[in-house]
């Protein structure tokens, strides 16, 4: 072979097979990459920007140990902020994001309320009569629809609304459930139920407990909506884990630990069920974690103490939230005088610092970088 032909072979182009571009590159790279590579050519832009590739990539790096889709946090406030908490350098950890809606959606000054998290589609509430769907890392995002249910005047006023954000495999389908409460001679509660694939709204049966209290947001876990609820029994307010399966529309009780009474937030960690609060007496996070789901003897608990962290001056530490990662990590998020540390209680010790003038940033909520698009 001489000289110019081997030159001609060097500069010619390999073409790999589509199946391996698929299979063996393009799934393994973070989302950041797979954006920017849109712009390679048409074909790649098709095929990145498919509701088929955006559930195999999500799959694909669920199953890989490094999990490619690393978890991030999102703090809420005047600002948005995005948390790579692994970023190797500092000046890559903290990315602000801009609002998903538009001014004249929000008014300035509002602060989004989170409402769940599920396959990095974040549910969210700049106000009180708009709710979105949004994934902050494709900056996609869907105003939903209001809904067309209609109640009958005599249930009285509306209370209280509480939210949680699924994806049912079956069906393939991103799920949003409300339970609204109503308080007129009696309790009323009712559930309805969004769905992305048809973009509408449908009434589910009522809740069959009489319940007088209910987290704003529930977890999606083993294919079922989580919430925790208190209810009047006599003189006492007892508590209980209330589930919905939507397959079966059909609503359980998962039972607590024994003699467990505290006011409790529910959320997951590691994929498995779990309750915590803060107990001001000791300072301290108590954490149980049910292991096998449905069996009530696989509650654990571990607790976390703010006073054994160095944190400075613990009457100064500002407001501190507790933030629990499906990947297993747990993560303590200090708010106050303008700044925000992290404490990764995984791999002590860990904490970085984001200065920041937004005084009033207080909400946390963890998701996973995925290319799931809000809009079907």
């Amino acid at each position: 072979m001489t000289m110019r032909e081997k030159k001609r072979r060097t500069n010619e182009s390999i073409e790999l097979p589509y199946d391996i571009i698929v299979e063996e590159i393009l799934w393994r790279l973070p989302v950041k990459s797979l954006l920017r590579f849109r712009s390679v050519n048409k074909s790649w832009k098709t095929l990145i920007s498919s509701p088929e590739f955006a559930k195999l990539h999500l799959k694909r790096s669920n199953d890989r140990k490094d999990r490619i889709n690393d978890h991030r946090l999102m703090l809420m406030g005047r600002l948005l902020y995005s948390i790579d908490y692994k970023a190797s350098n500092d000046d890559d950890m903290v990315t602000v994001v801009d609002y998903p809606v538009s001014n004249r959606v929000i008014n300035t000054g509002c602060r989004l309320e989170i409402l769940g998290s599920c396959n990095g589609l974040l549910c969210v509430s700049p106000r009180q009569d708009v709710i979105l769907l949004w994934n902050p890392s494709t900056r996609k995002s869907k105003v939903l629809p209001g809904s067309p249910i209609k109640y009958p005047l005599n249930y009285g006023n509306l209370i209280s609304h509480s939210y949680c954000l699924g994806y049912a495999s079956s069906t393939d389908d991103y799920q949003l459930v409300r339970i609204i409460r109503f308080k007129g001679e009696r309790l009323k509660v009712v559930g309805e139920v969004y769905s992305l694939r048809t973009d509408s709204w449908n009434q589910i049966q009522d809740f069959p407990y009489d319940i007088n209290s209910i987290n704003l947001c529930g977890v999606y876990v083993n294919g079922a909506f989580h919430w925790m609820a208190g209810f009047q029994n006599g003189s006492d307010c007892s508590l209980m884990i209330v589930s919905l399966d939507l397959v079966e529309e059909k609503y359980g009780l998962v039972q607590l630990p024994e003699h467990y009474k505290f006011c409790s937030n529910i959320g997951t960690l590691g994929e498995c069920l779990c309750i915590y609060y803060f107990s001001f007496a000791t300072s301290r996070y108590d954490i149980w974690v049910m292991k096998e789901y449905q069996v009530s003897q696989s509650w654990t608990k571990f607790t976390i103490s703010i006073l054994s962290i160095s944190i400075g001056n613990f009457y100064n530490i500002g407001v501190i939230r507790l933030c629990l990662l499906k990947n297993g990590e747990v993560f303590l998020v200090r708010f106050g005088m303008h700044e925000v540390v992290l404490y990764n209680l995984k791999d002590q010790p860990f904490r970085k610092h984001l200065n920041s003038s937004d005084s009033e940033m207080y909400h946390v909520v963890a998701y996973v970088e995925s290319l799931v698009s809000p809009v079907f």
